[in-house]
């Protein structure tokens, strides 16, 4: 494929597979939640005990998600104050910076 033909796609070669991937690992993730919920329920299994760590996990994760939307936010709309706080950027007096989580 030349130069010229690749230009005149709208999305990227690259970011179709990457749909397609996330589509089937959300299609594998569905068909095994719906297993085990249908196993379970038939054979009168007990649900599992999720173990502490992983609810801390989980929430952990959602808000170091939350900060990067707000930093992505803030950097786009050039809002260097607001970004060196969400990011909690200081200077430590060496010229080095610390990101401080």
């Amino acid at each position: 494929m030349d130069q010229s033909s690749r230009q005149s796609f709208s999305i990227h070669p690259y970011q179709i597979f990457v749909y397609l991937l996330i589509g089937a690992i959300s299609a594998l993730f569905l068909s095994l939640t719906l297993s085990y919920a249908y196993t379970r329920i038939q054979m009168g299994l007990e649900p599992l005990r999720v173990p502490l760590i992983f609810i801390f996990n989980t929430l952990l994760l959602l808000a170091c998600s939350f900060c990067m939307i707000q930093s992505k936010k803030a950097y786009r709309q050039d809002d260097t104050v607001r970004y060196k706080n969400i990011c909690r950027i200081e200077n430590d007096g060496t010229g080095q910076r610390l990101v401080i989580l």
